[in-house]
């Protein structure tokens, strides 16, 4: 990979990535891209990203959290008091998240999820995503962008993962260019 600076645009040259059989896949519309993320861990955005893994099939996700922290615990090795605690955070900043950011034709302004419930007595996890957010992330037409959760898990540091996502979104031509502005605000 290679990175230049002109002036204030970045470029970022990587080879393209291997046609690997993936699973787990993380896949989202490219405006998610620009949306600059709360101030998450990198533990919460490996949390964060499972969770828009479920989130392609519907708005409204159910499931038992044992299963998915120990899904996620398989993969980032981390406790189940600290993925428990991961998750207190992450839904506290996400539910107090407000997205604004702007594409080359609409400004838009939303919250990204109505609720996360964690039911102790039966461990079920229910998280309800705002329908604006979920059709950030849903919506393919205008093209995606698509990583496996297990690679994105392996990266070290808030920032490469951000630079990571991006990308991705770009794996075709492996050549990102935006402003300086721009790169910072969403990383």
């Amino acid at each position: 990979m290679a990175l230049f600076f002109k002036k204030s645009v970045i470029i970022i040259k990587t080879p393209n990535f291997g046609k690997e059989k993936m699973s787990d896949l993380v896949v989202y519309g490219n405006d998610f891209n620009f949306m600059p993320l709360p101030k998450l861990t990198e533990n919460e955005m490996n949390f964060f990203m499972a969770i828009i893994t479920r989130l392609r099939e519907k708005r409204e996700l159910e499931f038992n959290f044992s299963d998915f922290a120990y899904d996620l615990h398989l993969k980032s090795n981390l406790s189940a008091y600290e993925l428990e605690q991961t998750f207190y955070k992450l839904a506290e900043k996400m539910l107090d998240f407000k997205v604004k950011y702007t594409t080359k034709n609409s400004a838009y302004a939303f919250v990204c999820f109505e609720q996360m419930r964690l039911e102790f007595s039966t461990n079920k996890l229910e998280i309800t995503a705002q329908k604006d957010f979920y059709e950030l992330i849903a919506n393919l037409q205008l093209g995606f962008t698509q990583f496996e959760l297990k690679e994105f898990i392996g990266i070290k540091g808030k920032y490469a993962k951000n630079l990571y996502r991006l990308l991705n979104q770009l794996r075709s031509t492996g050549f990102l260019k935006m402003q300086w502005e721009d790169a910072c605000n969403i990383m």
